[in-house]
């Protein structure tokens, strides 16, 4: 069951201000494109594979995983530091304490 935070009168809650789920960010890495893992997009926790997807999945410590090999929609908890799509979308998601 979802857990719901019910304001007190007067009280009001800013977007983003309460972590509802286990990620808060998804970004999309297209087919040609590479993303790192530096700067604003420095802190993922997540990868995973979309529809007809290939590429690579380089490790925060090491290692890297053949894209072609995951399961198409199966969260995958790797923090990655690179991920290189050759095709179709790899998703990139972040942990709620981002």
């Amino acid at each position: 069951m979802a857990q719901f935070v019910r304001p007190t009168l007067g009280q009001t809650i800013s977007s983003g201000s309460v972590a509802v789920g286990k990620y808060t960010k998804v970004t999309a890495v297209a087919a040609g494109t590479t993303w790192f893992a530096t700067g604003s997009n420095a802190g993922a926790s997540a990868v995973m594979r979309g529809a007809s997807a290939t590429g690579t999945v380089s490790a925060s410590f090491g290692g890297a995983l053949n894209v072609s090999d995951l399961v198409v929609g199966t969260v995958y908890e790797v923090q990655p530091s690179a991920v290189s799509a050759a095709g179709g979308t790899i998703y990139v998601l972040y942990g709620a304490s981002r």
